[in-house]
């Protein structure tokens, strides 16, 4: 969820991103779009078929958007989780500012998703945490699917 603040009125929820989360922009200050797009695979799924002709199990599954994961467990009595295995990305104060381009090019390329303040919570939630790099901007932008991997059937 995005949280704003005013000097008068304290934090509250928003649907606006904060400066630093915004897509670099050309010279005539256009945003640049990101090259690769998640979920243009699926999106392409008539091409795909009309392309390759008629396509084995697997990769007609995955065309079409279908695959998914088993689960041999659930979250205990269908509470969300939003533990993290990272501190979040906020308790770092540079960077945000070093790494909000990057979080831009995940939103629009829908590698994440943004979650609203009037909408209702995913049941798990990756929390974006950053690690040390050693190369500037000096940190990585990470979303750590551990624990929600516990769910998930090997």
């Amino acid at each position: 969820m995005i949280v704003s603040s005013r000097p008068d009125s304290g934090r509250f929820p928003s649907r606006l991103m904060p400066d630093y989360i915004s897509l670099k922009r050309d010279l005539s200050d256009w945003p640049i779009q990101p090259k690769g797009w998640v979920p243009s695979l699926v999106q392409a799924w008539e091409a795909w078929h009309s392309l390759l002709g008629p396509l084995d199990a697997v990769t007609a599954v995955l065309a079409n958007g279908k695959l998914v994961m088993p689960k041999p467990s659930f979250p205990i009595m269908m509470r969300g989780s939003w533990r993290s295995n990272h501190p979040s990305w906020e308790t770092n104060a540079e960077a945000p500012q070093a790494l909000g381009p990057k979080l831009a090019e995940w939103i629009a390329q829908g590698v994440v998703g943004v979650i609203s303040p009037w909408c209702y919570p995913p049941l798990l939630v990756e929390l974006l945490s950053t690690v040390d790099k050693a190369t500037n901007p000096f940190w990585r932008l990470i979303l750590d699917a551990r624990i929600s991997n516990e769910y998930h059937d090997e």
